[in-house]
């Protein structure tokens, strides 16, 4: 269905994209506030403004996401964003399992070197003592696993590179 009168049903405050149709409306935001039920802002904008936000605090948005996430699957949690930022000073942002240097969250450089938050003692949540940074490569590995099943998985590569590349 098309626009008889050429008159924008949206334009983008941000970029000044224009919608004119009901489907090129599915290019802005959802909003229950207007009677197009979307805003003046189309999806690509919003993304884009809310990277923006997330990279310049890296802490607030992750520990916005993790009380989420907690409390949808009931998981214990009492994290702030103070603490996260504490904890990455403490650690000098570096992987406290292999002493790597780490991405703070939300840098869109490559994902495995990015910051984790990681659970010491699975069962125990998202709580204060109980979490690290990690390099996400090394929590994506670990999962639920204790430090012992990464230590084991990184010393056969060393023994296994070592016996092949000394041959």
């Amino acid at each position: 269905m098309s626009n008889i009168n050429n008159i924008p049903l949206r334009t983008c405050r941000v970029c000044g994209i224009h919608a004119f149709s009901k489907e090129e409306l599915n290019l802005f935001v959802t909003s229950s506030r207007n009677k197009h039920g979307k805003l003046n802002q189309c999806k690509d904008c919003t993304n884009k403004r809310n990277r923006e936000r997330r990279k310049k605090n890296p802490f607030h948005y992750l520990c916005l996401a993790k009380k989420s996430e907690c409390k949808r699957k009931q998981i214990p949690f009492n994290l702030t964003d103070i603490y996260l930022k504490k904890l990455w000073k403490k650690q000098g942002g570096l992987c406290i399992l292999s002493g790597l240097k780490m991405e703070k969250p939300y840098n869109e450089s490559d994902f495995d070197w990015v910051a984790s938050l990681d659970r010491i003692q699975f069962d125990k949540g998202y709580v204060k003592g109980n979490v690290r940074w990690i390099i996400n490569a090394i929590n994506t590995l670990k999962r639920q696993k204790d430090d012992a099943f990464v230590y084991k998985i990184a010393q056969a590569i060393v023994n296994h590179n070592d016996l092949h590349h000394n041959s």
